[in-house]
């Protein structure tokens, strides 16, 4: 809007140069004097825009301002993993340590809208094994299975095969174990029977 009062300004001095131009009686001093009455306006012209190019500082700055709040404002309103999982990466995971069947322990990850965990490389698979050490447990169930019986392993969390493997030496063995476990003491995987009631298992969440 102020920019609109300044172009209208600008246009009423032009209109009365040419009106003044074209009276033929003009004189030198009122040609002077309109030549001040010109000068003066443009002088109240730039402060003007001096005075708005302030104001736009004083608007980006404030901006700016609200910007650095709004990324404060994301960082403390981050998701956070639920009471009781706990984070890695993006993902959160609940350690659980009662004895159910592997069937029975899916089902359960199910329910509480996750699945048994896949262990994607060597750092999620230490840090899983670290956290069943730290609660004195020996193995877990994990979310990898043989559901032909021909080694054909591949996780039940999205049906992939493993691209990361570490199998305890001489595993898997094919003997109709299809479900696998982990040892606390080496992180090590196991082929396990399905039905066994194994000390506990770990569901895993999107954050």
């Amino acid at each position: 809007m102020k920019i609109v009062i300044i172009l209208l300004e600008v246009l009423y001095v032009v209109l009365a140069i040419s009106v003044k131009q074209r009276n033929s009686q003009l004189n030198t001093g009122s040609g002077n004097q309109l030549l001040w009455y010109f000068l003066n306006k443009v002088e109240k012209l730039d402060t003007k825009v001096d005075k708005i190019q302030q104001e736009n500082t004083e608007i980006k700055s404030k901006l700016n301002g609200l910007q650095t709040d709004i990324r404060v404002l994301k960082d403390t309103t981050k998701k956070h993993c639920d009471h009781g999982w706990f984070q890695f990466r993006n993902n959160c995971y609940l350690f659980t340590f009662t004895g159910v069947t592997w069937d029975h322990a899916r089902d359960i990850c199910k329910s509480r809208n996750s699945n048994l965990v896949k262990i994607n490389d060597s750092e999620e698979n230490r840090w899983v094994g670290i956290k069943i050490t730290i609660a004195g447990k020996t193995e877990i169930w994990l979310g990898g299975n043989d559901p032909t019986g021909r080694n054909t392993w591949m996780w039940v969390s999205d049906f992939t095969e493993l691209n990361y493997k570490n199998w305890s030496p001489g595993n898997p063995s094919s003997n109709g174990e299809q479900c696998m476990m982990m040892y606390s003491k080496s992180f090590k995987w196991n082929d396990g029977e399905c039905y066994s009631k194994r000390v506990g298992y770990i569901c895993e969440k999107r954050l």
